[in-house]
């Protein structure tokens, strides 16, 4: 509880406290985390830390969430590897491999769990038949979209190109790289 203007004790921001059987909030939790998890994938880790923050004024809440998030894992509803590679996937579509990599692990995500998922979409994307890496391929669909293939005419748009770029994890050498690329017309440009 934190204090409030006159010294009394004020309730943190959310639900208001209810005085409810151990039961009853068990049942509540687990209700709560069948509705997100139907909703989207979740990390047990995240699912665990959203339970906590949304029930925040229960009692026992920190040991229910555990419970509840741990189960879900073992039946398999909550799937650490496989939210892994949907959220990769998504994000590789526009941030650079490092990037998406560092958010996952942000999410909670194990370095284990992070590196076999990255293992598989690696193999998918061979399975693809495309020679060129996926960080390449990710790094020029980004530029040809946001850019149009206009290599910078000046200084200052070849700074605004690279700082654009590297926002989404690129590395100069590859944002280098791929001007000179596009310069020798192996990428489509206007």
């Amino acid at each position: 509880m934190e204090p409030g203007e006159n010294g009394e004790k004020r309730r943190p921001r959310g639900r208001p406290a209810r005085e409810i059987s151990p039961e009853k909030a068990k049942e509540a939790v687990w209700a709560s985390a069948a509705r997100m998890v139907a909703a989207k994938d979740w990390p047990e880790k995240g699912l665990r830390d959203r339970l906590r923050e949304k029930f925040a004024g229960l009692e026992g809440v920190e040991a229910i969430a555990e419970e509840v998030a741990r189960k879900m894992a073992a039946l398999g509803i909550v799937d650490d590897e496989r939210f892994a590679r949907g959220f990769l996937r998504q994000r590789l579509q526009r941030k650079a491999r490092k990037l998406a990599a560092r958010e996952a692990l942000a999410k909670g995500i194990s370095e284990e769990t992070l590196e076999r998922a990255l293992a598989d979409i690696d193999a998918e994307s061979e399975e693809g038949g495309s020679e060129k890496s996926l960080e390449r391929s990710v790094l020029e669909n980004i530029w040809m979209s946001k850019f149009k293939g206009c290599l910078p005419k000046d200084e200052r748009e070849r700074q605004k190109q690279g700082r654009f770029l590297a926002s989404r994890g690129f590395a100069f050498g590859e944002i280098q790289s791929l001007w000179k690329r596009a310069k020798n017309g192996e990428i489509g440009q206007n």
